[in-house]
């Protein structure tokens, strides 16, 4: 069987305190979230080496109904200017972020 697809967002805290994962199939949404107890720093961390592999495993183990998102032909693809917020006709440009609505 083909693995899923999955989207993701990671990050860390000032100072590397917390890192986190989160991962969502089409099937599941699921977070990861490393620290330490006392909320100390843990030093030079990236979620992608520590949280994401939890996650993997974790989804590696589970059974996947859908292993494809739906696309809804509702939704439309617009590029926003990250210093505006407007709508920007320039997709090419920096500063431009897409968005579907």
């Amino acid at each position: 069987m083909a693995p899923s697809q999955a989207i993701c967002k990671t990050g860390t805290t000032n100072d590397s305190r917390t890192c986190w994962f989160v991962g969502s199939t089409p099937s599941l949404t699921t977070a990861v979230y490393i620290g330490c107890d006392d909320n100390r720093s843990m030093g030079e961390v990236y979620p992608i080496r520590t949280a994401f592999p939890i996650w993997k495993d974790i989804h590696e183990a589970l059974p996947d109904k859908q292993a494809s998102f739906v696309y809804d032909p509702r939704l439309k693809h617009i590029y926003i200017d990250e210093l505006t917020g407007e709508p920007a006709p320039d997709t090419n440009a920096d500063g431009v972020v897409g968005i579907c609505v």
